[in-house]
């Protein structure tokens, strides 16, 4: 669920959102996906802008190359494993769409999901500060997902967490408790949301530009 996002706002877009100031270079991308290296904000004293690869590799992870680009906000209340990064290691990844895909026949259709004005919003995420074979450190995040909401539900049986406006601040908040952080990991309102079909093109990782969120068919009803 959610192997793709779109972030097709442009840096002063970004900043204006967050408050803040983005180091570098940023381009609007619509097919984001595992490995990339993303802008995140995060929250290490002061919050702040900083690149981050979607995908943990923790020393347990047993499944070769791939990452963990996920974890289940019930998962959360019960591993100890990830109880250090409720507690101290939350960020924020700023999106405008994620990808879903849905199984006709033979063929998947992809869905791209908006809030309703199609702005700027953020996941809830977790990161890691982890040691490459070759030595050098690397900066990776994960997403929450939750169940889904009735007009994601008609896609998939999970989605990723979306945090209401007003919740972004006390997510990067290094004084509110686990109990408080995972409180705010609920399916966003349906009632809020949009979701159109988009071109096939977006299955490959390698696509890229807007033609793929050109909306290809009737939108989803709840």
């Amino acid at each position: 669920m959610c192997g793709r996002f779109t972030l097709a706002a442009n840096k002063e877009v970004l900043e204006k959102h967050f408050g803040l100031k983005l180091k570098g270079r940023w381009e609007p991308r619509f097919n984001l996906a595992p490995e990339q290296v993303l802008p995140v904000v995060w929250n290490p004293g002061n919050p702040e802008f900083v690149r981050q690869s979607w995908g943990l590799r923790p020393a347990w992870w047993s499944h070769g190359a791939r990452s963990l680009i996920h974890i289940r906000a019930e998962t959360l209340k019960t591993k100890a494993t990830f109880k250090r990064l409720i507690a101290q290691q939350r960020c924020l990844v700023p999106a405008d769409g994620f990808y879903e895909w849905r199984k006709s026949g033979r063929l998947s259709q992809p869905f791209r999901f908006t809030l309703k004005d199609g702005g700027l919003f953020s996941f809830p995420a977790l990161w890691e500060k982890e040691l490459c074979p070759g030595g050098e450190q690397r900066l990776a995040f994960a997403l929450i997902t939750v169940p889904p909401n009735p007009l994601a539900a008609k896609v998939h049986d999970r989605m990723p967490c979306i945090l209401k406006l007003e919740d972004e601040t006390a997510w990067l908040d290094p004084s509110l408790d686990s109990s408080r952080a995972l409180s705010l990991c609920y399916a966003y309102p349906a009632s809020r949301m949009a979701a159109v079909p988009v071109s096939r093109a977006v299955n490959s990782p390698a696509a890229e530009g807007p033609s793929l969120i050109r909306q290809a068919g009737p939108p989803l009803k709840s």
